[in-house]
């Protein structure tokens, strides 16, 4: 569901929300399903990892294989050449094999995730083919392999920002620079993402149809 108005020449808002639900299933793939491969992939892993063996490397898996249920809310306003973009995620589900451990016959109880994300975008040139931008995201996450999802351990948390900068070519190749700063909390030490962190600069070129 959404609206959607253009009030004037400059001036412009939207507003729209989506759900998904799925009351069990084989193998559901809103959270695991991957055709356009991910940001960041293998730069947290170990000098052994691959494309595909750790082809799902960059995503957060929530493991919602079984049930999940997903309400998402995003807002748009753009002023000339300023651009707010925001995003609000919450997420509950469970795999198919999550026991409860005070009833191994059941089920476990559902797990949530939540994700909010804000992206502020000034764009410019006689066709706005240029742009800067700011990015924030954080996600907190019950994981069922951090015994998260029965309240012993503490959601995980990814938190990353991003500064950018770019160029439309044409409309359908981007060339950006970008510095990123990615974060992970709270993952049990034994997990190669506990208390791990990177940032850089990175050159990209993208093409797109």
């Amino acid at each position: 569901m959404g609206y959607d108005k253009q009030f004037n020449d400059d001036f412009r808002f939207r507003l729209t929300g989506s759900t998904y639900y799925t009351a069990s299933s084989r193998s559901n793939n809103l959270y695991g399903g991957d055709r356009a491969g991910s940001r960041y992939y293998l730069i947290m892993e170990n000098t052994k990892a691959t494309t595909d063996a750790n082809y799902y490397s960059g995503r957060l898996r929530p493991g919602f294989g079984d049930k999940v249920f997903s309400v998402m809310v995003n807002p748009f306003v753009k002023f000339k050449g300023l651009e707010f973009f925001g995003t609000y995620e919450r997420a509950t589900g469970r795999g198919s094999k999550e026991k409860d451990p005070k009833d191994p016959t059941k089920l476990g109880p559902d797990r949530v995730i939540t994700q909010m994300a804000a992206d502020l975008i000034f764009r410019f040139g006689k066709e706005e083919n240029f742009y800067v931008a700011g990015r924030y995201n954080t996600v907190e996450a019950e994981l069922a392999a951090a015994g998260a999802n029965f309240g012993v351990d503490k959601p995980v948390k990814i938190s990353r920002y991003e500064l950018s900068a770019g160029w439309y070519v044409n409309k359908n190749i981007l060339a950006k620079l970008a510095y990123v700063n990615q974060e992970y909390k709270d993952y049990p030490t034994t997990n190669i993402l506990s208390e791990g962190k990177f940032n850089g600069v990175m050159v990209e070129a993208v093409v797109g149809f």
